[in-house]
């Protein structure tokens, strides 16, 4: 009763793409004499976490790059690569094909205003600190709040 009798899974890096993570999961199975087994690989071995556990190391730091050369490329194009700042708002366009265009933000009149505001009210050696304290007593949103 509550005893684990094996672990399934699709493969082994469903179940961890870091090395020292899968290696110490398969060490803490084995000491208690529970099998792993995949549909890919079958039972887990040494051998497979060795080689497997360097081949999803190798495919994350190969997808981290691919990652920021998109990002890279999204910024290039005028685009945002992500997170949207004070001041600006996303829009979106119906292209032909029916989909949403995406990356684009436009500047929100509102909230301009106020970075413009705060901007010209800071003096140039003023620390950024006093000026959003102005802000909050001024119960102005914050960035982060909800837009609609």
């Amino acid at each position: 009763r509550g005893r684990i009798d094996v672990v399934v899974a699709e493969s082994i890096d469903r179940i961890s793409r870091d090395q020292e993570h899968i290696a110490a999961f398969h060490k803490q199975m084995t000491f208690l004499g529970i099998p792993v087994i995949t549909v890919a690989e079958g039972e887990i071995s040494e051998l497979h976490i060795g080689l497997k556990g360097t081949m999803s190391a190798l495919y994350l730091k190969d997808l981290a790059q691919k990652t920021h050369r998109g990002l890279e490329g999204r910024v290039r194009d005028g685009k945002s690569a992500g997170g949207i700042s004070y001041g600006y708002r996303v829009h979106r366009e119906l292209r032909a094909d029916g989909t949403l265009t995406t990356g684009e933000r436009v500047i929100d009149a509102e909230q301009a205003a106020i970075v413009t505001r705060i901007s010209r009210n800071m003096p140039r050696d003023c620390p950024p600190a006093p000026s959003l304290r102005h802000r909050t007593t001024r119960a102005l949103p914050h960035p982060t709040a909800a837009r609609t």
